[in-house]
C-alpha cells in the first residue's frame, strides 16, 4: 500500500471513529487503536499487552538445546514460524529473545507455566525477519543468543537454575503503531554452563552436585483408552476400533513409550542402571488382556453388526514379547482396570465393580509377564481422591496409594511442607500410605502431546522434570528446605510422540548421569512410605467432581451390574462342559470397568443427560443375548386339552455352556388354572420338556400366554402365546347334561307307562289342523 493510500486510509479512519464517538457509536467499524510502546519498541516486562484484534501468530518448532549442560554449545538457538493469521498487512516485523531470572520456588514454577514472565533479566536485540507480511503469509525466524555475555546480547547466565524465557515478535499493522503482536515463553533449565571462550584454559564449568542430590523416581505409564468389547464365549474379540493396530505398529504411541524404555536403560545408555533403577512401569491390566486377544486373531465394530478382521495381531504380539523382556528385573505396578474412575465407583456405591478394578489387575499382569508386581500400591488416575475412595482402596487390601501433592493437606488445612514426600492419610479407622506425585511436573507432563506450541509444552517439560534437582543442588529456595526426592508422573493415558517419550526420559538420564539427582526405585519410596510419621488429609477439589465418569453414566452402570449380578444368581457350574458362571460374566462386568474408564477431560454436556457409552450398550447387548439362549419353544398350531386334566407340555431350550434354574410361569384366562411347578434346572446345552398341570372348567378355545423367568424373576427369552382348545367338560356343562339326561329318562318313562296301562298318550295323538 503507498503512503498516499495509508494517509487518506488513516485520514478516512480518524474521521469515521469522530464521528462515532460525537453519535455515541464506539466501534462502529472494528478498528482497535494500538497504544504506543516504550522507547525499546515492546510493552513492558510481564505486561501481556497484546493487541486486540489479533495481527500474527508466533509458532515455534525447535529449541536447541532443550538442557544446558557443561557440553552444550555456548548459545541457544530458537527457530520458528510467524504467520499473519489477521486481516490486514503487518510490516517491519521482528522478532527478539530474552529472559527471566531463574525461579525461586514451586510457586513461580507454577507461574512460569501459565504466564510470561514478570520480570526480565536480560533483552536482547531484535531481529527483522520480513519488511511486510500480508494476510495469509508466513516468514521464517532463527533466533540465536549467546549463554553468557552482557544482558543486553546475551542470556547472561551464570549458574544453573531453571529460567523462563520469552520470544516475542514486533511489528506495524496497517492502520496501526508499532507494537508487540504476539509473544510465547517456555523454561530452560540449565545444569551447568560450558566453558567461556575468554576462558580457555579454564576447565568447563561443572554441574553443580549438591552433597545429597534429590531422589528421582518416575512412574511410566503404559495405558489406552478401553477398546474391547464384550462378546459370545469362544467367538473372535471384538474391538470398538483398529487403533491399537497402530498404536502398537512401529511409530505408534505404545511403541514409542516402550522403545523408549528400552533404548533409555540399555547398558550403553545407562551404564550404572541409574535410570533402570529409577523407573516402574505402569501397567494397565486390560492394555495386556487386549493385546493377548488381539494376536489370536479379532473382529473391529463397524455401523449396525458389521464387523471386519482386525489387522494389528502380529503388532499387538511383538509388543507383548518386546515389553517382557523390557520388564524384567524392573518395577511394575498395576494401573486401575481399564483407568477406571475410583471416586466415581465409590461415590456411585459400586464397590463390587471398584474391588475389581483394583483387585485382579495384580494378577493379570504379573501372569502375563511372568514376573511379581507391586499388589498392594494403587496409582489412581488423576492422582485425587476422595476421602470414601481412600477408606474403600484400605478396605480392599490397598496399603499405599500414589496421589498428587495438590490433593492432601495437613490436617489443618494448610499445604504440605515441600520437604514432605510420604505421609499417612486417614482412612476410616486405619491409616493409608501416600506417596506425593510431584504436581508442577505432573501438570507439565500432561500438558505435552498434540495441540498448539507442541515444542513449547515439552519444553516446559523439560524445566519441570529438572527443577526438584536444580532446586535442590541450590541449597534451598524462599520456600525453605528444598524437597529430598521427586515422583515424576505424567498421565496414565499419555498422547506423546516416540521422540518426545525420549526426549522426556532422556531428560531424566541426564539428571541421573551429572550428579545432579540420584537414582530412587519405587519401592525405596513406599518404605519411606510406611516409616514416615507425617500425618495428612485428602483435599478433593470441587473442580475435579467435574472430570469424573457422570452420575448419568455411573446410574446406568448400577443397573447393568444389578441385573448381570441378579442373572448370575440362576448360573450353576456345569460338571459336563467345565465352565463356570464367573467364565460367562466376567467379559460383561470388565465391560462395565470399561465404561467408567476415567476421562482425560470433562465429559461433554448431551441433550438428554445420559451420554453416550458404547461400552455399556455392549454389556447390555450381550447380556440380552445370554438370557435370549435360554428360551420357550412355542408350540405350532393349536394346543388341545383333552380332559379337564390335562397338562401343558412346554419345551424349554438352553444353548448356554452353565446349567440355569428357571421358571415357567402362565398367565391363563378365566376357565383354566395352571399349577406352579417350581424351579427347574436346565442342563447346559439341553432341551426339556416341562408338563405344567391344568385345570380346566370350560371347553373352547382360548389364548394362553407362557413366559420363561430365572429364579428371581429375570426374564429369559420371548414369552409365548399359545392357542389352547379345550374339549373337556367343566361342572356347569357336566350339570347341565345330567339335568337334560334326568328329564329325557322322566318322559320315556312317562310314555312306556301310558302305553303299559293302555292310556292314551297325547304325544301319540295327531296333529290338530288350524
Amino acid at each position: 500500500m503507498s503512503n498516499a493510500r495509508r494517509t487518506l486510509a488513516a485520514a478516512l479512519t480518524t474521521l469515521l471513529l469522530g464521528a462515532a464517538a460525537l453519535l455515541g457509536l464506539p466501534g462502529v467499524i472494528g478498528v482497535t487503536a494500538l497504544a504506543a510502546p516504550p522507547a525499546d519498541g515492546s510493552p513492558a516486562a510481564g505486561s501481556s499487552s497484546l493487541p486486540d484484534p489479533h495481527f500474527v501468530r508466533l509458532q515455534v518448532d525447535t529449541i536447541t538445546p532443550g538442557t544446558i549442560t557443561s557440553s552444550s554449545p555456548a548459545q541457544v538457538n530458537v527457530r520458528g514460524m510467524v504467520t499473519n493469521d489477521g486481516d490486514r498487512e503487518v510490516r517491519n516485523l521482528q522478532v527478539r529473545m530474552q529472559r527471566g531470572p531463574a525461579l525461586q520456588s514451586a510457586a513461580e514454577l507454577r507461574s512460569a507455566l501459565r504466564s510470561s514472565p514478570e520480570e526480565l533479566s536480560t533483552l536482547g536485540s531484535f531481529v527483522t525477519i520480513s519488511a511486510a507480511l500480508s494476510p495469509g503469509q508466513s516468514a521464517p525466524f532463527s533466533l540465536y543468543l549467546p549463554l553468557s555475555g552482557s544482558p543486553s546480547s546475551s542470556l547472561a547466565l551464570s549458574e544453573p537454575g531453571v529460567y523462563p524465557l520469552l520470544v516475542n515478535v514486533n511489528g506495524v499493522p496497517d492502520f496501526g503503531d508499532r507494537a508487540r503482536l504476539d509473544e510465547v515463553h517456555f523454561l530452560l533449565p540449565v545444569l551447568s554452563l560450558p566453558a567461556t571462550p575468554k576462558a580457555a584454559t579454564e576447565t568447563r564449568q561443572g554441574p553443580s552436585v549438591p552433597s545429597t542430590p534429590a531422589g528421582i523416581t518416575v512412574l511410566w505409564p503404559l495405558a489406552e483408552r478401553p477398546r474391547l468389547l464384550p462378546s459370545a464365549l469362544g467367538t473372535p474379540a471384538l474391538l470398538s476400533d483398529d487403533d491399537l493396530a497402530r498404536s502398537f505398529a512401529d511409530g505408534g504411541r505404545l511403541d514409542g513409550l516402550l522403545k523408549a524404555v528400552e533404548q533409555r536403560t540399555r547398558p550403553s545408555a545407562d551404564p550404572a542402571g541409574a535410570l533402570a533403577n529409577s523407573l516402574c512401569l505402569g501397567i494397565d491390566p486390560d492394555l495386556l488382556v487386549t493385546a493377548q486377544a488381539m494376536t489370536h486373531g479379532y473382529e473391529v465394530a463397524g455401523a449396525g453388526d458389521a464387523v471386519t478382521p482386525g489387522t494389528g495381531g502380529p503388532a499387538a504380539g511383538a509388543w507383548l514379547e518386546r515389553l517382557k523382556a523390557a520388564s524384567k528385573q524392573r518395577c511394575v505396578v498395576a494401573l486401575p482396570w481399564a483407568q477406571a474412575d475410583l471416586n466415581a465407583l465409590s461415590r456411585a456405591s459400586l464397590t463390587e465393580l471398584e474391588g475389581a478394578a483394583v483387585g485382579s489387575g495384580a494378577d493379570v499382569v504379573a501372569k502375563t509377564l511372568g514376573l511379581p508386581t507391586l499388589p498392594e500400591v494403587s496409582w489412581p488416575a488423576g492422582g485425587l481422591l476422595t476421602d470414601r475412595t481412600a477408606t474403600n482402596l484400605r478396605t480392599l487390601g490397598k496399603n499405599a496409594v500414589l496421589v498428587s501433592a495438590d490433593g492432601v493437606t495437613t490436617p489443618s488445612g494448610a499445604a504440605l511442607a515441600p520437604t514432605v514426600q510420604t505421609a499417612q492419610l486417614a482412612a476410616g479407622t486405619a491409616s493409608l500410605g501416600a506417596a506425593l506425585i510431584d504436581a508442577p511436573s505432573a501438570t507439565a507432563l500432561a500438558a505435552t502431546g498434540p495441540g498448539d506450541q507442541r515444542q513449547l509444552r515439552l519444553q516446559d517439560a523439560l524445566g519441570a522434570i529438572a527443577w526438584p534437582a536444580i532446586n535442590a543442588a541450590s541449597g534451598g529456595t524462599t520456600e525453605g528446605t528444598p524437597a529430598s526426592s521427586a515422583l515424576l508422573a505424567p498421565p496414565q493415558v499419555w498422547d506423546v510422540s516416540p521422540d518426545e517419550a525420549q526426549t522426556l526420559l532422556g531428560e531424566v538420564s541426564t539428571l541421573l548421569q551429572t550428579g545432579a539427582a540420584r537414582s530412587q526405585s519405587l519401592p525405596a519410596v513406599l518404605d519411606a512410605v510406611n516409616a514416615s510419621t507425617a500425618r495428612a488429609v485428602l483435599n478433593y477439589p470441587v473442580q475435579a467432581s467435574l472430570t469424573e465418569v457422570p452420575p448419568s453414566t455411573t446410574a446406568t452402570v448400577s443397573r447393568a451390574a444389578a441385573d448381570i449380578r441378579e442373572f448370575g444368581s440362576a448360573l450353576k457350574l456345569d460338571p459336563q462342559s467345565g465352565v463356570s458362571p464367573n467364565d460367562l460374566l466376567a467379559p460383561l462386568q470388565l465391560g462395565l470397568l470399561r465404561s467408567v474408564a476415567a476421562p482425560a477431560k470433562p465429559p461433554p454436556e448431551v441433550q438428554d443427560g445420559v451420554p453416550d457409552n458404547p461400552q455399556v450398550d455392549a454389556v447390555r447387548s450381550e447380556l440380552s443375548r445370554l438370557r435370549d439362549s435360554v428360551s420357550l419353544q412355542a408350540p405350532g398350531g393349536t394346543y388341545t386339552l383333552a380332559s379337564s386334566k390335562s397338562p401343558l407340555l412346554l419345551v424349554v431350550r438352553n444353548d448356554l455352556p452353565v446349567s440355569v434354574n428357571v421358571r415357567i410361569t402362565v398367565d391363563a384366562p378365566a376357565g383354566l388354572r395352571a399349577t406352579d411347578i417350581g424351579v427347574e434346572e436346565l442342563p447346559a446345552h439341553s432341551g426339556r420338556q416341562l408338563q405344567v398341570p391344568t385345570t380346566v372348567s370350560r371347553t373352547g378355545q382360548f389364548a394362553v400366554d407362557v413366559s420363561l423367568t430365572t429364579d428371581t424373576g429375570q426374564q429369559l427369552g420371548e414369552p409365548t402365546r399359545l392357542q389352547v382348545r379345550s374339549t373337556a367338560y367343566g361342572s356347569a356343562t357336566a350339570l347341565a347334561i345330567a339335568g337334560a339326561a334326568l328329564l329325557l329318562l322322566v318322559l320315556v318313562a312317562r310314555r312306556l307307562w301310558h302305553r303299559f296301562r293302555g292310556q292314551p298318550d297325547r304325544a301319540d295323538d295327531p296333529p290338530v289342523d288350524l
